[in-house]
């Protein structure tokens, strides 16, 4: 085989291997700033209640590590403040009309959570993740 030939072969390997190299390189750089760019970390989670209602709502929430928040005497299309609280288990009531509604969810760190009372006092929980 001629030696040009030759010589050409090695360097199509070589450009080949450092293209696979530069590849894995930047995927390894990549990964590593999307782990280190996180906004929170372990930070508990926070709370609030979002009353669509047509009536005024009160709302307590019992944590797993045993601390009670009580947020009372939210009106109708107004939001609460945040509250912190410690991630795990919790069970909340709300009270509309004088009638209590009991839910059990579980909240995670790096997380915030929306109680929102809708305007037919449809209660649901949302989260948001604070890393996106």
């Amino acid at each position: 085989m001629p030696r040009s030939k030759i010589k050409k072969n090695c360097y199509n390997r070589i450009m080949k291997n450092l293209k696979i190299l530069f590849l894995i390189i930047l995927i390894g750089f990549s990964s590593l700033a999307k782990i280190g760019c996180k906004k929170c970390k372990g930070e508990d989670p926070e709370i609030r209640v979002i009353n669509n209602s047509p009536s005024y709502v009160d709302v307590q929430i019992n944590t797993s590590d045993k601390k009670t928040i009580s947020i009372n005497n939210i009106a109708s299309g107004t939001t609460s403040t945040y509250y912190s609280l410690s991630a795990g288990q919790i069970v909340y009531t709300v009270t509309l009309r004088y009638v209590e509604h009991i839910k059990t969810d579980h909240v995670s760190q790096c997380y915030d959570y929306d109680i929102i009372i809708d305007e037919n006092n449809k209660i649901t929980i949302m989260a948001t993740d604070r890393n996106l």
